[in-house]
């Protein structure tokens, strides 16, 4: 049994670990996500996606983009659980509280060995870790107890 995390987007962030450790990871548009993963997903595993939350007073951006991503969020749970895995929907703030993303992203490479950020693939211009990506490793490591 596997872990997969997800943290959907225009760009969707993925991580698969197994046996507690990071063996894949990764970014999609969100069009191509279930191709990407299509031979990953299985019966009896365990999903973990983050699901949107709108906070008074704290948002920056349109409301409406978060109900676009709720609903990208309801399409990924129904492909998971039609292929027999088990999901779970967790708040942004549960699983990384409200911790500056720069900050948390750090712990997030902190937390990986050596050999986990080894998988982790670079942006190609930029040569930086995609953010959305990092997400779903960080929520990996949190669900697994392996992030502080």
């Amino acid at each position: 049994m596997s872990l997969i995390t997800i943290d959907p987007g225009n760009n969707t962030g993925w991580a698969l670990f197994e046996d507690s450790r990071l063996i894949r990871a990764g970014v999609c548009p969100f069009e191509s996500f279930t191709s990407v993963l299509s031979g990953v997903v299985l019966a009896g595993d365990t999903v973990l996606i983050e699901m949107p939350r709108h906070y008074p007073r704290r948002e920056k951006g349109d409301v409406n983009d978060l109900l676009d991503l709720a609903m990208r969020v309801g399409m990924l749970k129904q492909w998971c659980e039609s292929r027999g895995a088990s999901v779970k929907l967790v708040w942004p703030r549960t699983w990384k509280g409200t911790v500056p993303k720069d900050v948390h992203n750090q712990r997030v490479l902190h937390a990986l060995g050596q050999f986990e950020i080894t998988l982790l693939p670079l942006r190609l211009r930029a040569k930086t870790y995609d953010h959305n990506m990092l997400d779903a490793v960080g929520m990996g490591l949190w669900e697994l107890r392996r992030l502080r």
